[in-house]
């Protein structure tokens, strides 16, 4: 493999073939970072162009797409954070639960952390509820990459 201008890591590749009612059958290439599991290309080629380059035919026709922000040679960390958020009995997109959300989990974020604000409208992610208080728990997912320890 070409050394020069070239970020080397290992991956996880994934083909398929996709049938759809909208467009043409195509054969879709997805190469995932193993190390943070973040999708760094996709690809995809006609059933015709696909069956040319694995019998030998070159410089085939395809679309893809790279993702450029993807954290190259980092590592991805996750943990849990349990959160206390107003109660709001049936309307979990009151603009005043939304604000006390964002800045429950902001509180979690430092050193690169990142939260998912949509945790905290899962059900399955509800730890406690107490109405007398007007308070919910939940289970909040963080995620970030680090550089990868040598």
């Amino acid at each position: 493999m070409r050394q020069d201008h070239f970020v080397q890591g290992d991956g996880r590749i994934t083909i398929g073939r996709i049938t759809s009612n909208v467009g043409p059958e195509v054969i879709r290439f997805e190469l995932d970072d193993a190390l943070n599991h973040v999708r760094l290309v996709e690809l995809e080629m006609s059933l015709v162009e696909f069956a040319a380059a694995i019998t030998g035919a070159g410089w085939r026709e395809c679309k893809f797409a790279f993702n450029s922000e993807a954290p190259l040679g980092k590592r991805l960390e996750t943990k849990v954070e349990e959160i206390v958020v107003p109660r709001f009995e049936f309307d979990r997109n009151n603009p005043e639960r939304v604000k006390a959300v964002r800045k429950a989990v902001a509180f979690f974020e430092g050193d690169g952390w990142m939260g998912d604000d949509r945790d905290a409208s899962n059900h399955h992610n509800l730890v406690a509820t107490n109405r007398e208080q007007g308070i919910e728990v939940y289970r909040i997912r963080f995620h970030r990459y680090v550089e990868q320890e040598a």
